[in-house]
């Protein structure tokens, strides 16, 4: 109905506002001084508000969460992703041990999370372009469903 089709945007992109902030700084306990990780503890709930933000980034369209989650730089982040999660331990690890040693302070919180993720970009960026792009454009994709080694995926075996 129109009238659906009109309010359908709206209320994506307010819902996906709020899920959005949700999603970020209640996944863990990190930004309320705790350790717990909630969306391990609660993995159903965070299953449900991921399935729910991808619902709402696809009703609100260009606009609302999704303007700031196709931007340029968290599309760089979601390209460097895996490198940026293999490295950012040892990153936080040495941010935690130069807080320490230098200034006699043990980072936690907000703080530690930008001074990790502003520390690990370089290296990521690093590993990104000279080990995991080569290794991927000289492999390419070698996936289960590829049927064998050198052919991409969709290439493979066939299936009667």
């Amino acid at each position: 109905t129109p009238l659906i089709r009109s309010l359908l945007p709206p209320a994506g992109r307010l819902v996906g506002w709020a899920v959005l902030v949700v999603l970020i700084f209640f996944s863990n306990g990190m930004f309320l001084g705790e350790t717990t990780v909630y969306c391990q503890r609660y993995f159903g709930l965070y299953g449900f508000l991921s399935a729910l933000m991808v619902f709402c980034l696809m009703v609100s369209g260009d606009r609302g969460p999704a303007s700031i989650l196709s931007g340029i730089v968290l599309r760089a982040v979601g390209l460097m992703s895996l490198s940026l999660y293999l490295i950012h331990p040892l990153v936080m690890a040495m941010v935690q041990s130069f807080a320490d040693y230098y200034f006699d302070r043990h980072l936690s919180g907000g703080f530690l999370f930008v001074a990790t993720l502003a520390c690990s970009l370089p290296p990521t960026a690093f590993t990104y372009t000279h080990i995991e792009k080569r290794f991927t454009l000289r492999y390419g994709d070698r996936s289960i469903a590829g049927g064998g080694p050198g052919k991409p995926s969709g290439e493979g075996g066939k299936t009667r």
